[in-house]
């Protein structure tokens, strides 16, 4: 049977601590037990509050008119990112549809994606 010995503990940022555990004698990986001590620090807790928030306004403000357009254009973006991989990839595009409806399909021929 191995024997083993412990692996240092140590502070990181943000609040984390590592704590140590236990590797076999012959194992030089360090391994981390990720804890959550000390989350959220004034910083987190700023970030985290805004994002609520902003989540909050887009679900109120979600099927506004005046937004649509915002919509659409995210909407392009995320289906220029299947087109740009399947040129990364070595296919080909064959089309590009954003619909009204807020929905987009992207046509590719022989991708590796």
């Amino acid at each position: 049977m191995e024997s083993l010995e412990p692996v240092q503990a140590g502070s990181l940022r943000g609040g984390l601590e590592a704590q140590p555990l236990f590797l076999s004698a012959d194992d030089s990986r360090t391994l981390t037990n990720w804890q959550l001590n000390g989350f959220p620090n004034s910083e987190q807790g700023i970030l985290l509050g805004l994002v609520i928030g902003y989540s909050i306004i887009i679900g109120i403000f979600w099927r506004w008119q005046f937004l649509k357009p915002f919509k659409l254009i995210t909407v392009f973006l995320h289906e220029f990112g299947h087109a740009s991989a399947a040129l990364c990839t070595g296919g080909r595009v064959l089309g590009m549809e954003v619909n009204t409806d807020e929905g987009g399909v992207t046509k590719v021929r022989n991708s590796n994606i």
